[in-house]
């Protein structure tokens, strides 16, 4: 692909510098190897001294320094934002996990949804499923489960199971609490491989637009996600909580059940939350304390 062809994959500010006619073929880290010609790295100002941009052996870096002398590269393409146009172009270099199936999935209402599908995926019935969803092997959908259009469901994770409810009876012993609720994703959700999240007891579990959720999560019954929230590996959200937009949750984090956190509010790696967190605060600690 000639770096011209690149246009409707660039960022507004960004600038093509050097040889504009140049083909590149793949993708790699700063120090990576690139004997074959054609490669293409990033660079930011943050990370990589300016000595350093001016010997990389890529022929081809996306970088946020400002370029005032000749670099060894073939060209370079010069943003505000190195690391998102990195994301952006990335995208022309990946090739799918697994084999995918594209398959037309007829939903409880009738509607056909384009989706893809890779091998040994159970859905239950009354599972709705948006457009141009990818779904990867050994997946379970449980019934009552609604996922928008544009999700991506890594493998083995399991969603619209039951939660975890149950009361003693009248003998002293513990009664399971039917789950009757459902689960719901909104658009562009990604579910990192073996994450389990379950249906609400009544009312629904919610993940809002944009939600991001990495490997071996865990959010139980009846929390509500707001849109553009990251939830890291290993993170566990207890039942009825109520997670902000925008909030960050760090690698092995655990929220208590009927826990708050407001918008914008950062979690820290390993925090214990008993308490509700306001809106753009950061806290962090076992248990958890603004810092």
């Amino acid at each position: 692909m000639k770096l011209t062809e690149l246009n409707p994959y660039l960022l507004k500010d960004a600038v093509i510098e050097g040889d504009k006619a140049y083909d590149i073929s793949y993708m790699s880290k700063f120090d990576g190897d690139f004997s074959k010609p054609g490669g293409m790295t990033f660079a930011l100002k943050s990370k990589i001294t300016y000595e350093q941009l001016t010997k990389c052996s890529a022929d081809v870096i996306i970088t946020d320094h400002e370029v005032n002398s000749p670099l060894s590269a073939k060209a370079w393409i010069v943003t505000k934002s190195a690391r998102l146009q990195m994301a952006k172009l990335s995208h022309l270099f990946a090739e799918p996990p697994q084999q995918l199936t594209n398959a037309d999935y007829l939903n409880p209402d009738g509607k056909l949804s384009r989706i893809h599908l890779s091998g040994n995926v159970q859905i239950s019935s009354n599972v709705y499923i948006g457009d141009g969803t990818v779904i990867y092997s050994n997946v379970s959908i449980y019934n009552k489960t609604i996922i928008g259009n544009n999700c991506i469901i890594h493998s083995n994770s399991v969603l619209g199971s039951d939660g975890f409810g149950s009361e003693k009876d009248e003998n002293g012993d513990w009664f399971k609490i039917a789950h009757l609720g459902g689960l719901r994703l909104g658009e562009n959700v990604e579910i990192g491989a073996g994450t389990c999240i379950d249906r609400g007891t009544l009312g629904d579990t919610e993940i809002g637009d944009n939600v991001m959720i990495d490997n071996l999560v865990h959010i139980a019954h009846n929390v509500c996600i707001g849109r553009n929230t990251q939830i890291t590996a290993q993170a566990m959200i207890a039942g009825s909580c109520v997670i902000g937009k925008n909030v960050w949750l760090s690698p092995g984090c655990l929220i208590r059940e009927g826990i708050t956190i407001g918008d914008d509010a950062f979690v820290g790696i390993g925090s214990v939350v008993t308490k509700d967190v306001e809106a753009g605060t950061r806290v962090a600690g076992a248990p958890a304390r603004k810092i």
